[in-house]
């Protein structure tokens, strides 16, 4: 039987969430799929059901932020304010989150 759709969800993130720890720490050439793995606490055959590759799992989490960036664009763009203070917000939204 397979894992319900919000187990695997969970699951998913957290080995986003392992892996973009990972590569910021330490880059993308010195992270592997077993230290992601070992990070997420999933074996590496787990993370290899969910990720082919260390690129698709790299895609997956600049996806994963983009969308997160965007959301959070939308949000100050739907609370209104001066163009400027909405330009200032949304730069910070979208860059703030790597300082």
């Amino acid at each position: 039987m397979s894992e319900p759709l919000q187990e695997q969800l969970v699951r998913r993130d957290a080995i986003l969430d392992a892996a973009e720890q990972l590569f910021a720490q330490f880059g993308y050439r010195r992270t592997s799929m077993d230290d992601v793995a070992r990070r997420a606490g999933v074996a590496k055959g787990t993370l290899y059901l969910y990720f082919d590759s260390k690129v698709a799992l790299f895609r997956a989490m600049q996806s994963r932020n983009a969308e997160a960036a965007i959301a959070r664009c939308d949000g100050i763009s739907a609370a209104g304010g001066s163009l400027q203070h909405q330009l200032l917000a949304m730069l910070e939204a979208v860059y703030g989150v790597f300082h």
